[in-house]
């Protein structure tokens, strides 16, 4: 079930994205998050313009804006906890949407200072 929410956003994002600067990538590229030395996996994730890889690493991205997480029982926790105050890190991150599998709903946070 999470794979066929983050896939519908991804169809949805990659729509709305067509013709901009924006980039959409999905489960499988990383985040590299440089202050914690660790990559985590996402399940979307929005770029504005050109990519910034890890070093010689071409599949940790270092500038993400957006990120999009499909919460399920065993990484809600993780997911509204550790991996969101890491991600908070990220100089280029502004936006986190956290997606409901049991119910329609979703929570955005937004970079007002976090």
């Amino acid at each position: 079930m999470s794979s066929d929410i983050a896939s519908n956003f991804l169809i949805y994002l990659g729509f709305l994205l067509r013709d901009t600067d924006f980039r959409l990538y999905n489960r499988d590229l990383r985040v590299w998050i440089s202050e914690y030395q660790c990559g985590t996996y996402t399940d979307l994730m929005v770029v504005k313009g050109e990519p910034e890889f890890n070093c010689v690493r071409n599949d940790e991205i270092l500038n993400p804006m957006l990120i999009v997480e499909v919460l399920s029982p065993s990484t809600e926790a993780y997911d509204r906890g550790d991996k969101f105050r890491k991600y908070r890190s990220i100089a280029s991150f502004c936006e986190y949407l956290l997606v409901s599998q049991t119910e329609p709903y979703i929570e955005q946070y937004h970079n007002a200072g976090w």
